[in-house]
């Protein structure tokens, strides 16, 4: 079974915080699947398979 999860970056958070952030999940298990941006925002879809 898949979850999946949008991961998305503040409008003022740095872009070290969102780093640490989206390493935190992939440590947790979590893949990149795919990324976007949405007026200056950083969107990512995260998926991981039970």
């Amino acid at each position: 079974m898949e979850n999946y999860k949008f991961l998305k970056k503040g409008l003022f958070e740095s872009l070290s915080s969102f780093q640490e952030k989206l390493n935190a999940k992939v440590h947790e298990g979590w893949k990149v699947v795919n990324f976007t941006n949405d007026h200056n925002s950083l969107i990512v879809l995260l998926e991981r398979v039970k």
